[in-house]
């Protein structure tokens, strides 16, 4: 046998090997190998599949190889995805002036309803809330979380986090405010205090459900220099139908 004969064997024994090593006997199920085994001869390298137990000749020397390689390195972040389907924004930047002040957002359409965010100062709070209004009665459930805790107490407001859970109805054609906590910012005088929230509505109608999910930011002062704001609310994210 020449040198090419010899390679071509090896060869072919290295590539079958596995093959074989993982093919099932007639009415079983042989998982395949995760290691190979093979006896080399010394010399001139051509090598024979062996199992793990089997001993080489003394003219040969066992070796072995992974049939899976390391795994390899991190890839590259990819590209962020295209918006959803039917995902609509909701932006608003919404400012009060005094002391009982009520700002309305432009109405978002929302499927046969509108959709408003309200900016409310009253006395020595600051909040933000959603509203509904739709041709056909429904139900609403919020679930909303903010950074800090706006409690009435002396000494025990913007210190834990709250959340703003409510399950309720409105009827058709009517403005319903869709939040437990309508204030979110309590200040003392001269201060100026900021909170951050999520809030989430899932709202049902006629015309099917919807989902509606922002983060706001809401800044109140007891009192705003001459020309400043007496509160803000500014609102960011989105809406959907989902049915």
């Amino acid at each position: 046998m020449n040198k090419k004969s010899i390679s071509f064997a090896a060869a072919a024994a290295v590539t079958l090997a596995p093959l074989a090593l993982a093919a099932p006997s007639q009415g079983a199920v042989v998982a395949p190998a995760k290691t190979l085994y093979a006896c080399q001869k010394k010399s001139n390298g051509a090598l024979r599949i062996v199992k793990k137990s089997k001993k080489c000749k003394k003219s040969e020397k066992k070796i072995s190889w992974n049939t899976q390689g390391p795994k390899g390195d991190k890839g590259d972040i990819g590209t962020p995805g295209a918006p959803g389907p039917g995902a609509t924004p909701i932006n608003a930047s919404l400012t009060t002036t005094n002391m009982l002040g009520n700002t309305q957002s432009q109405e978002f359409a929302m499927g046969d309803s509108t959709l408003t965010i309200q900016c409310v100062s009253f006395l020595g709070g600051v909040g933000s809330s959603a509203r509904i209004t739709s041709p056909s009665a429904g139900t609403y459930q919020t679930r909303g979380s903010w950074l800090n805790n706006p409690n009435n107490a002396e000494g025990d407001y913007n210190v834990a986090p709250f959340r703003d859970s409510k399950d309720g109805s409105f009827n058709a054609n009517t403005v319903t405010t869709m939040a437990q906590q309508t204030l979110q910012v309590i200040v003392t005088a001269g201060d100026a205090n900021r909170n951050i929230g999520v809030m989430n509505y899932t709202i049902t109608n006629g015309s099917g459900t919807y989902f509606v999910t922002y983060v706001a930011t809401t800044v109140g002062q007891e009192n705003p220099p001459t020309a400043s704001p007496k509160g803000s609310c500014d609102v960011t994210g989105w809406w959907s139908k989902l049915s």
